[in-house]
């Protein structure tokens, strides 16, 4: 468990689901580089919606540090390639962060979870799919400066499907459901150590 401290050093970039984070979750201190439809394809070129000191996701990474990166992105990428090609682009994404944040811990999310009535009906963006991606996601991480994390058990229902009454349209969340996934982010930090690798200074348990 972390304080609200934890995030004054962090940048949560990604799509409309980190939009969400930054307009309902109540994590101010952080800084939020995202905007709706990003993708792992255009991440470091997409225009940010929600910080007005920058134009573009790269230019906010070179021009300030920070030592936890968040990263949430993949919904829109369902229809678009399949996951190998999805996780290729998303390693070439992470070296560059790493290059340009070489002190940061970065946490790759994995992409929340449509509701059952959109996951049957939905050929492209349903559950089956996301898990595809998501169980490639989570081998991303090293343990090291690369952590994997999944906010989904928190809003799914039985089934494994994001649960209806927190959703207006079976792929975003309410505004006034954003309160646990504060509370999910207290609960998932890294203690702050330093670590030697490779003469940066990371986090790790």
């Amino acid at each position: 468990e972390v304080g609200e401290e934890y995030f004054t050093d962090a940048v949560f970039i990604g799509d409309s689901r980190m939009v969400g984070v930054y307009e309902y979750a109540g994590l101010e201190m952080a800084t939020y580089y995202a905007k709706e439809s990003m993708t792992i394809y255009s991440l470091l070129d997409s225009r940010v919606s929600t910080n007005e000191d920058v134009r573009t996701v790269r230019e906010g990474l070179e021009q300030n540090q920070f030592r936890k990166v968040f990263i949430m992105v993949g919904i829109n990428e369902l229809g678009t390639a399949n996951t190998e090609y999805f996780i290729a682009a998303y390693q070439e994404v992470l070296k560059e962060i790493q290059r340009l944040q070489p002190d940061a811990v970065i946490y790759v999310q994995a992409i929340m979870h449509v509701t059952g009535e959109k996951d049957e009906e939905d050929e492209i963006f349903n559950n089956t799919n996301i898990n595809e991606k998501n169980a490639a996601l989570e081998l991303l991480a090293n343990g090291e400066d690369i952590f994997y994390i999944d906010v989904n058990p928190i809003y799914d229902d039985v089934n494994g499907n994001l649960r209806e009454d927190v959703s207006a349209d079976d792929v975003h969340l309410l505004g006034n459901c954003y309160d646990i996934w504060h509370d999910f982010y207290l609960q998932h930090g890294l203690e702050l150590q330093e670590v030697t690798n490779g003469g940066n200074r990371n986090e790790g348990k």
